[in-house]
Protein backbone atom coordinates (compact mmCIF):
# COMPACT_ATOMS: atom_id res chain seq x y z
CA UNK A 1 0.00 0.00 0.00
CA UNK A 2 2.67 2.51 1.13
CA UNK A 3 4.75 1.51 -2.46
CA UNK A 4 1.59 2.10 -4.42
CA UNK A 5 1.05 5.91 -3.12
CA UNK A 6 4.72 6.47 -4.15
CA UNK A 7 4.32 5.22 -7.32
CA UNK A 8 1.53 7.20 -8.00
CA UNK A 9 3.31 9.93 -6.21
CA UNK A 10 6.34 9.69 -8.65
CA UNK A 11 4.11 9.76 -11.42
CA UNK A 12 2.43 12.98 -11.17
CA UNK A 13 5.76 14.90 -10.63
CA UNK A 14 7.23 13.10 -13.71
CA UNK A 15 3.70 14.16 -14.87
CA UNK A 16 4.21 17.94 -14.27
CA UNK A 17 7.76 17.98 -15.50
CA UNK A 18 6.98 16.46 -18.86
CA UNK A 19 4.25 19.39 -19.04
CA UNK A 20 6.46 22.21 -17.97
CA UNK A 21 9.90 21.08 -19.84
CA UNK A 22 10.76 23.00 -22.66
CA UNK A 23 10.77 21.45 -25.54
CA UNK A 24 13.40 20.51 -28.08
CA UNK A 25 14.25 23.43 -30.97
CA UNK A 26 13.09 20.68 -33.71
CA UNK A 27 10.01 21.02 -31.64
CA UNK A 28 9.22 24.72 -33.37
CA UNK A 29 11.10 24.37 -36.64
CA UNK A 30 8.08 24.80 -39.10
CA UNK A 31 7.22 28.24 -36.99
CA UNK A 32 7.92 31.30 -38.49
CA UNK A 33 9.97 33.55 -36.27
CA UNK A 34 8.61 36.46 -35.17
CA UNK A 35 10.79 38.82 -37.26
CA UNK A 36 9.42 36.83 -40.30
CA UNK A 37 5.83 38.04 -40.31
CA UNK A 38 4.83 40.40 -42.69
CA UNK A 39 7.20 39.92 -45.50
CA UNK A 40 6.09 39.34 -48.91
CA UNK A 41 8.28 37.18 -51.48
CA UNK A 42 8.55 39.54 -54.64
CA UNK A 43 10.25 36.83 -56.79
CA UNK A 44 9.02 33.00 -56.52
CA UNK A 45 11.82 31.67 -57.39
CA UNK A 46 10.36 30.20 -60.39
CA UNK A 47 8.56 32.16 -62.68
CA UNK A 48 8.28 36.04 -64.03
CA UNK A 49 4.61 36.44 -62.45
CA UNK A 50 4.15 39.78 -60.94
CA UNK A 51 6.63 40.89 -62.92
CA UNK A 52 5.89 43.60 -66.43
CA UNK A 53 9.31 45.01 -68.70
CA UNK A 54 10.75 48.09 -70.26
CA UNK A 55 12.85 48.21 -72.87
CA UNK A 56 14.58 44.85 -74.85
CA UNK A 57 16.88 43.71 -72.03
CA UNK A 58 16.32 39.80 -71.17
CA UNK A 59 15.25 38.46 -68.21
CA UNK A 60 14.43 35.08 -67.21
CA UNK A 61 14.56 32.58 -64.36
CA UNK A 62 16.85 29.95 -64.46
CA UNK A 63 17.88 27.38 -61.87
CA UNK A 64 15.81 29.28 -59.33
CA UNK A 65 17.59 32.97 -60.01
CA UNK A 66 16.03 36.07 -61.42
CA UNK A 67 19.03 36.29 -64.28
CA UNK A 68 19.38 40.15 -66.69
CA UNK A 69 21.63 40.83 -69.57
CA UNK A 70 21.77 43.04 -72.13
CA UNK A 71 19.58 41.90 -75.60
CA UNK A 72 20.09 41.96 -79.19
CA UNK A 73 22.53 44.67 -80.53
CA UNK A 74 23.12 45.69 -77.12
CA UNK A 75 19.20 46.21 -75.79
CA UNK A 76 19.25 47.42 -71.92
CA UNK A 77 15.79 47.55 -70.46
CA UNK A 78 14.24 47.06 -66.79
CA UNK A 79 12.05 44.80 -64.95
CA UNK A 80 9.14 45.93 -62.48
CA UNK A 81 6.78 44.83 -59.89
CA UNK A 82 3.16 45.60 -60.85
CA UNK A 83 2.45 46.38 -57.62
CA UNK A 84 3.72 50.54 -56.01
CA UNK A 85 5.19 50.19 -52.87
CA UNK A 86 5.49 53.37 -50.38
CA UNK A 87 7.11 52.93 -47.04
CA UNK A 88 8.94 49.56 -46.86
CA UNK A 89 12.01 47.51 -45.81
CA UNK A 90 13.28 45.48 -48.74
CA UNK A 91 16.28 42.56 -48.64
CA UNK A 92 18.08 41.51 -51.96
CA UNK A 93 20.55 38.60 -52.58
CA UNK A 94 22.13 39.57 -55.73
CA UNK A 95 25.45 38.46 -57.64
CA UNK A 96 26.69 40.19 -60.74
CA UNK A 97 29.16 39.52 -63.95
CA UNK A 98 31.34 42.37 -64.03
CA UNK A 99 31.62 45.12 -65.63
CA UNK A 100 28.48 45.98 -65.15
CA UNK A 101 25.51 48.93 -64.49
CA UNK A 102 22.34 47.45 -62.45
CA UNK A 103 20.73 48.84 -59.59
CA UNK A 104 17.34 47.88 -57.48
CA UNK A 105 15.06 50.90 -58.57
CA UNK A 106 12.14 51.62 -55.76
CA UNK A 107 9.76 54.35 -55.76
CA UNK A 108 9.65 54.43 -59.77
CA UNK A 109 7.04 54.14 -62.95
CA UNK A 110 9.29 55.67 -65.18
CA UNK A 111 6.10 54.32 -68.00
CA UNK A 112 4.73 57.83 -66.47
CA UNK A 113 7.51 59.76 -66.17
CA UNK A 114 9.14 59.17 -63.11
CA UNK A 115 12.24 58.36 -62.54
CA UNK A 116 12.43 57.15 -58.52
CA UNK A 117 15.22 56.69 -56.85
CA UNK A 118 18.01 53.80 -56.98
CA UNK A 119 19.91 51.57 -54.86
CA UNK A 120 23.07 51.33 -57.57
CA UNK A 121 25.55 48.46 -58.52
CA UNK A 122 28.22 50.06 -59.89
CA UNK A 123 32.14 49.76 -59.79
CA UNK A 124 34.34 51.59 -58.49
CA UNK A 125 36.82 52.02 -61.20
CA UNK A 126 34.15 54.12 -63.34
CA UNK A 127 31.93 55.93 -61.24
CA UNK A 128 33.98 56.64 -57.90
CA UNK A 129 31.39 54.97 -55.96
CA UNK A 130 30.27 51.38 -55.70
CA UNK A 131 27.08 49.06 -54.60
CA UNK A 132 24.77 50.58 -52.26
CA UNK A 133 25.24 53.98 -53.75
CA UNK A 134 21.80 56.05 -53.42
CA UNK A 135 20.76 57.85 -57.07
CA UNK A 136 17.80 59.44 -58.25
CA UNK A 137 18.80 62.30 -60.75
CA UNK A 138 22.61 62.10 -58.98
CA UNK A 139 24.07 60.82 -55.95
CA UNK A 140 22.26 61.10 -53.08
CA UNK A 141 24.58 59.07 -51.18
CA UNK A 142 27.97 57.19 -52.05
CA UNK A 143 29.46 54.52 -50.62
CA UNK A 144 33.05 54.45 -51.23
CA UNK A 145 34.14 51.06 -49.68
CA UNK A 146 34.71 48.68 -52.20
CA UNK A 147 36.03 46.36 -49.22
CA UNK A 148 32.30 45.80 -48.58
CA UNK A 149 31.42 44.48 -51.92
CA UNK A 150 31.87 40.91 -53.14
CA UNK A 151 32.70 41.32 -56.24
CA UNK A 152 32.28 37.69 -57.37
CA UNK A 153 29.85 36.54 -54.53
CA UNK A 154 26.36 37.02 -53.69
CA UNK A 155 26.00 40.07 -51.65
CA UNK A 156 22.93 41.41 -49.39
CA UNK A 157 21.37 44.53 -49.33
CA UNK A 158 18.58 45.77 -47.26
CA UNK A 159 16.87 49.19 -47.47
CA UNK A 160 14.33 51.11 -45.50
CA UNK A 161 12.71 53.85 -47.12
CA UNK A 162 10.44 55.14 -44.56
CA UNK A 163 9.19 58.98 -45.90
CA UNK A 164 12.11 60.80 -47.59
CA UNK A 165 14.56 58.95 -45.14
CA UNK A 166 16.56 56.16 -46.63
CA UNK A 167 18.66 53.78 -44.95
CA UNK A 168 21.03 50.97 -46.98
CA UNK A 169 23.31 48.00 -45.27
CA UNK A 170 25.41 46.54 -47.50
CA UNK A 171 26.80 42.69 -46.25
CA UNK A 172 25.69 44.23 -42.83
CA UNK A 173 27.59 46.98 -42.88
CA UNK A 174 25.54 50.42 -43.51
CA UNK A 175 26.51 52.39 -46.37
CA UNK A 176 24.05 54.87 -46.77
CA UNK A 177 21.75 56.90 -44.50
CA UNK A 178 20.10 60.21 -46.38
CA UNK A 179 17.11 62.02 -46.41
CA UNK A 180 15.86 63.43 -50.09
CA UNK A 181 15.20 67.18 -49.10
CA UNK A 182 13.27 67.58 -52.56
CA UNK A 183 10.99 65.17 -51.15
CA UNK A 184 10.32 63.95 -54.93
CA UNK A 185 8.50 60.19 -54.86
CA UNK A 186 6.60 59.27 -52.53
CA UNK A 187 5.40 55.44 -54.12
CA UNK A 188 6.01 53.52 -56.81
CA UNK A 189 7.26 50.15 -58.51
CA UNK A 190 10.64 48.02 -57.40
CA UNK A 191 12.62 47.13 -60.52
CA UNK A 192 16.00 45.98 -61.49
CA UNK A 193 17.97 47.36 -64.48
CA UNK A 194 20.53 46.37 -67.61
CA UNK A 195 22.45 49.53 -68.89
CA UNK A 196 23.15 50.62 -72.36
CA UNK A 197 27.02 50.56 -73.48
CA UNK A 198 29.08 47.93 -75.42
CA UNK A 199 31.25 47.94 -72.02
CA UNK A 200 28.39 46.07 -70.72
CA UNK A 201 27.87 43.04 -73.47
CA UNK A 202 28.81 40.41 -70.88
CA UNK A 203 26.88 41.61 -67.69
CA UNK A 204 24.69 39.56 -65.66
CA UNK A 205 22.45 41.07 -62.78
CA UNK A 206 21.63 37.40 -61.16
CA UNK A 207 18.89 37.71 -58.06
CA UNK A 208 17.95 34.45 -55.87
CA UNK A 209 15.91 36.57 -53.09
CA UNK A 210 13.81 39.41 -53.11
CA UNK A 211 11.43 40.11 -50.13
CA UNK A 212 9.43 43.29 -48.89
CA UNK A 213 7.91 44.24 -45.57
CA UNK A 214 5.51 46.98 -46.19
CA UNK A 215 5.96 49.89 -42.84
CA UNK A 216 2.73 50.98 -41.54
CA UNK A 217 2.31 55.18 -42.30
Amino acid sequence: MHRSIVAVALGLVVGVWIAVAPRPASADADVAEPEDEGWIALFDGETLDGWDRTGNAEWSVEDGILVGKQGPDGAPGDIWTREAYKDFELECTFKVIWPANSGIWFRSDQSHGKLGYQVDILRMEEYGCTVGTIYSDGFLSQNKDQDLVRLDDWNTVKLTARGYHFRVVLNGHEVGDVTDEQSRYAEGRIGFQVHAGDQYKDMRIMVKELKLRPLED
